[in-house]
């Protein structure tokens, strides 16, 4: 019952014909709010939005401590751009913590930023033992074989090099254990990451799984959900994955640490033999006790991190 409006941006460069009919649009609907996220659209519905005069213009924080170096020239530009114009948004909401006092010290005003945390439904992420079983067989893993997961796009943030590095140690002392990465992008990263894992001799290890659109089959196909990511503000992979009772372990990154609590395993970024190890840990542990743990992530999401709560926290800050 939502109208979705393409406005058929052509791609990265596609900027001044979009910018105008972004423009356009916004005049013709009239918006009591213009609600955009991450730096490239909270730039460009800034200056959209003051020009088609929007009353209430909103950013959305999505990220903490992105290390930009390892990226192009545009996306190291982008966040100064954002930076200085950040005190014309009139509010601007953050998804974590660390991404609050990480933006703060890059100059955003502190005064108009606030914390909303994103919000899961436990009723779609749930545990279901028919799921996977089936999505195992997609993999063609056999019940007995331990699965490490990790669900995230391919990209220098998440750090698929120090994943794939862990997977190499234990994978050298365990033999029951299959690695599957979940997720796409850009072709070449995607190629020097494969390349990476023949290298390592961990291809009969690692499953690249591609894009799946059942994440909840996904996540109740893992034994570990990880996040190795040297970067993050609220990670919905890790949230979800607990919301379906699987033990993580995640970088201390971002708000990872504060989601997952008690309830998984907390590591250095960029370290794999301790990466490794936190699996090791985990897989060693009795069947009863990962259970036990699994069902009290869940318990933490449903009561720390539901949908209704976002939905309750955004519409008081958007002033719906």
């Amino acid at each position: 019952g939502i109208q979705v409006e393409d406005l058929k941006k052509k791609g990265r460069w596609d900027l001044l014909p979009f910018f105008l009919r972004l423009v356009a649009c916004l005049k013709r609907e009239q918006p009591d709010v213009l609600y955009s996220f991450l730096p490239s659209a909270n730039i460009l519905g800034l200056l959209a939005g003051r020009l088609a005069g929007v009353p209430k213009i909103i950013w959305g924080v999505r990220a903490s401590n992105i290390d930009l170096s390892r990226y192009d020239w545009m996306s190291r530009f982008e966040p100064y751009i954002a930076s200085m114009l950040s005190r014309f948004a009139d509010k601007i909401i953050c998804n974590s913590e660390a991404g609050l006092k990480h933006h703060a010290k890059m100059g955003y005003p502190l005064a108009r930023m606030v914390v909303v945390e994103n919000g899961i439904d436990t009723d779609r992420f749930r545990f279901d033992e028919v799921a996977r079983s089936r999505i195992r067989k997609q993999w063609n893993v056999r019940d007995e074989v331990f699965v490490v997961g990790i669900a995230a796009r391919h990209d220098p943030m998440k750090d698929y090099e120090t994943f794939l590095r862990a997977a190499s140690r234990l994978a050298s002392r365990m033999q029951n254990v299959r690695f599957v990465c979940v997720g796409e992008g850009r072709t070449a990263y995607t190629e020097k990451l494969r390349n990476m894992a023949e290298q390592m001799s961990l291809s009969s290890h690692v499953i690249w799984a591609g894009r799946c659109s059942d994440m909840a089959a996904v996540y109740s196909g893992f034994d570990i959900a990880c996040s190795s990511s040297y970067g993050e503000g609220f990670s919905n992979a890790i949230a979800e994955a607990m919301s379906c009772e699987r033990i993580c372990v995640v970088t201390d990154v971002g708000d990872s640490a504060r989601i997952v609590d008690h309830t998984g395993v907390i590591v250095k970024p960029g370290d794999p033999e301790e990466l490794a190890n936190a699996w090791e840990a985990v897989l060693c542990l009795p069947a009863e006790e990962r259970a036990r743990q699994g069902k009290a992530a869940r318990d933490r999401i449903v009561r720390e991190f539901g949908i209704g709560m976002m939905v309750e926290k955004t519409g008081k800050e958007l002033g719906l």
